[in-house]
């Protein structure tokens, strides 16, 4: 048995794919077929309830609270939705009809408005016609009652004179009115029962019998009443009768037109409502007719499906054996060139192929694998040996890249260290050297003043001089401790302080005036906040702070502008990001604005290196003014911000750390001398400056030590050889010679617990501090006061070692 090719088994599924293609494109046409079907039954629907809505508005019309135009356009609007898709033409037929049909209605009841206002109108004149004889022939009864004549004639005065052809008796004529009154109360019921809804052509038949009973009683009555008067009152009554009989003639005709007219109208919504269901059933129907096909066909898709499932199946498992025998046969030829394939007369005469094809590529391979197995390993040799050499070169070419980053990069951090080394050291060495001269030079102008002092009454006409002499020198000694700002921080006076006092007496000093009269164009305006708080710090350099900030904000007005200086508290809650980081915390912030030219972006960040400036120099300025700023205010551990725009301006926020003491006013008496007094104790004072010693010698004397003084280290060792005191002011740079640590290391070795003050007019260096480790007491920097001086020596020499 020969079987089939695998072809011709896919054709067959392909063509049973087709088919349930097919029977898909049939579903699809059906469910579209569905929703046209549905969508029209939506529309029957929509297009009932207009015309619910339209019956609605019709008796909103009656009723007068809907326009008409507003139900013409509901009656175009359902017009038009008939006319679409499928037109239903006899819905539009009768919508037109019910459309004159309520045009003819509407136009009958406004008549019928119009003949009920006239009947309205015309029953009370009736009414008072008929009163009018009444109320007559009562005023005759009441003249003939009066005259005893009741069953008599009329009286024979002249305006009760009776008709010479036609008479009655008094009574009777009343009972004629009276006739003529309930004639008029019929035609009275006639109208009510018109009103109550009886049938207009009822009324009509009883109308006109009780209108001819009117008109027979009304001429009864003339027939046997006065000719004068009465004969007036019964034409208008006629007259009136005739016109009423015509008009209410006319409205039972008009009542019955309407009611034929609502009959039509009520018979024509029943035909449009029923046609409206007639439809909405058939497009049901046919509903039910496309989802029936639609179930068969899917029924039928459902079974194809599974046949096609199940032929797959049967089919794919034969092919999936050939294609696993394939597979296998294959790795046969691989492990073994010779090996030759054989087929059945089961397999599919494309495996046959396949089979013959591997069985020749098989013996094909084996006979080029030698070949190809020669020059393979000729080819790897050739490759091991290139990639060796091509690693070996890349590894060095690696090395020798990153061996270039990284001394690059270590050659621009060592040239940018080495930089701001030397130009710190440079202003170490410059402040360090300028400081210790200066305040050598500076003790006089402080020490002296103090000494001169102690000498002058409180009321002395110079006491006032010298003590501006002291102040000066002292500004002047603040002054030179900025030179060591630039160097170190840290040494400088720690006080309670207010920044509005330092404001205050800014504004006083001298130097603000110089800078208003040397920039007239300049507006400084002060705004301090009168609850600010209080900080801790030196009330000297903050100052010369403020004047460094307010002399630059002036300068960079050249042509005049505004400086706002201003105090306030401030809680930090969040970091704020500016030039410096300022953190979370409570703080009092200075804040001086200028409207000047501003700084511009890449200077922007050189600002506070020292000797940068944009100056001309020893003009306006050396470059060291604003390091200064930012060493002072690093020295109170606070935070600079700087917000400048070119040609806008500049604002310098400087944040100190609000301090919760109270400013001590102590400071302001007079010095307690007897407090600081020796008790008899020596002191030797080693000092290379004579001025120095001199200043020295007198102050302590004027506290009551015996005191020693010496220009060297090794005159202070020689000394102590011999000698012994109770504690030395020891000088830290002394030449040539030994300093005053190699002097305090000596003085050590002969007395162990020496005690020990050190003086010095530079920083707190190493030297210093190692110095105080060996035993040395406090520093003191100079140039220091008298009371420094005592408070000093006393502190340690009450210190127990």
């Amino acid at each position: 048995m020969t079987p089939k090719s695998l072809t011709s088994k896919f054709n067959q599924a392909i063509a049973l794919i087709m088919g349930l293609m097919l029977m898909v494109v049939l579903n699809f046409y059906f469910q579209r077929l569905l929703r046209s079907s549905h969508q029209e039954l939506y529309l029957i629907l929509e297009l009932e309830k207009s015309f619910f809505d339209i019956i609605i508005s019709e008796k909103g019309v009656q009723n007068r609270s809907i326009d008409l135009e507003a139900l013409k356009k509901r009656y175009k609007s359902l017009s038009d939705g008939l006319a679409q898709g499928r037109p239903y033409t006899q819905q539009i037929e009768r919508l037109q009809k019910r459309k004159q049909l309520f045009s003819t209605l509407y136009g009958a009841e406004t008549q019928r408005d119009i003949l009920l206002d006239s009947v309205n109108t015309m029953l009370p004149e009736l009414v008072e016609s008929v009163r009018y004889i009444h109320e007559h022939h009562i005023a005759y009864m009441k003249n003939l009652f009066d005259r005893g004549k009741a069953l008599q004639d009329y009286d024979t005065a002249e305006s009760f004179k009776r008709s010479s052809v036609k008479s009655a008796p008094e009574l009777d004529i009343i009972k004629m009115a009276v006739a003529i009154q309930n004639r008029l109360l019929d035609i009275y019921n006639s109208f009510y029962d018109l009103q109550r809804g009886v049938s207009p052509s009822d009324i009509k038949a009883v109308f006109t019998d009780r209108i001819q009973r009117f008109y027979a009683a009304i001429n009864q009555f003339e027939d046997y009443s006065l000719d004068a008067q009465d004969g007036l009152l019964v034409e208008e009554l006629l007259l009136n009768g005739r016109t009423f009989e015509n008009s209410f003639l006319q409205l039972l005709h008009i009542e019955q037109q309407i009611k034929t007219l609502n009959g039509d109208l009520l018979f024509n919504r029943k035909t449009m409502l029923d046609r409206f269901k007639a439809i909405g059933h058939r497009i049901q129907e046919e509903n039910a007719r496309l989802k029936t096909k639609i179930e068969v066909l899917q029924s039928i898709s459902l079974i194809a499906t599974v046949v096609l499932v199940l032929c797959f199946l049967f089919y794919s498992r034969r092919i999936a054996n050939a294609l696993q025998r394939t597979v296998q046969e294959t790795q046969k030829i691989q492990s073994d060139l010779s090996y030759e394939i054989k087929t059945g007369p089961m397999d599919f005469s494309e495996f046959k192929v396949i089979f013959k094809t591997l069985n020749t590529m098989g013996r094909t391979i084996e006979n080029q694998f030698q070949k190809l197995e020669d020059a393979q390993q000729l080819l790897s040799n050739r490759i091991a040996e290139r990639t060796a050499e091509l690693l070996e070169a890349n590894e060095k070419l690696r090395k020798e890249i990153e061996e270039r980053i990284h001394a690059e990069h270590d050659r621009l951090d060592l040239e940018t260290r080495l930089r701001r080394a030397q130009k710190m050291e440079a202003i170490g060495t410059l402040a360090g050297g300028v400081a210790h001269d200066l305040n050598n030079i500076l003790a006089g102008l402080v020490s002296y003043p103090e000494l001169i002092l102690l000498e002058l009454p409180p009321e002395h006409a110079l006491r006032k001089s010298i003590l501006t002499i002291k102040s000066s020198g002292e500004k002047a000694a603040a002054i030179v401790q900025d030179l060591l700002t630039l160097a170190r921080r840290g040494v400088m006076t720690s006080n309670v302080i207010n920044l509005n006092d330092i404001l205050q007496e800014q504004i006083n000093s001298p130097e603000y005036s110089d800078l208003l009269r040397h920039h007239p164009g300049v507006d400084v305006r002060i705004r301090m906040d009168p609850h600010l708080g209080n900080i801790r710090g030196s009330k000297v350099h903050i100052a010369k702070t403020v004047t460094n900030l307010l002399s630059n904000a002036a300068e960079a007005m050249p042509d005049g502008g505004t400086i706002v200086v201003a105090t306030d508290n401030r809680y930090m809650d969040t970091t704020l990001r500016g030039y410096d980081h300022v953190n979370e915390g409570e703080y009092v912030a200075l804040s001086i604005s200028d409207t000047g030219i501003g700084i511009s972006t890449q200077d922007l960040d050189r600002i506070f290196e020292p000797f940068f400036t944009k100056k001309q120099m020893g003009r306006s300025g050396t470059g060291l003014g604003m390091a200064v700023v930012w060493g002072t205010v690093k020295d109170h551990d606070g935070y600079i911000d700087v917000d400048s725009m070119e040609g806008k301006g500049t604002t310098f926020t400087l944040y100190f750390p609000l301090c919760r003491e109270r400013i001590d006013d102590g400071n302001s008496k007079e010095p307690n001398w007897e407090s600081w007094r020796a008790n008899g104790e020596t002191v030797l004072v080693v000092d290379d400056v004579f001025e120095q010693r001199e200043i020295a010698t007198q102050m302590l004397e004027r506290l009551g030590y015996t005191t020693t003084s010496v220009s060297s280290g090794e005159a202070a060792v020689d000394y102590l050889n011999t000698h012994s005191v109770d504690i030395l002011v020891l000088d830290m740079i002394m030449s040539p010679g030994l300093d005053g640590l190699e002097t305090y290391q000596r003085i050590l070795q002969h007395h162990p617990r020496q005690k020990a003050i050190i003086a010095s007019g530079f920083a707190e260096s190493d030297r210093v501090r190692e110095t105080q480790r060996l035993g040395a007491g406090i520093y003191l920097r100079k140039p220091y006061t008298l009371e420094k001086l005592g408070k000093a020596l006393q502190k340690e020499l009450q210190r127990i070692t």
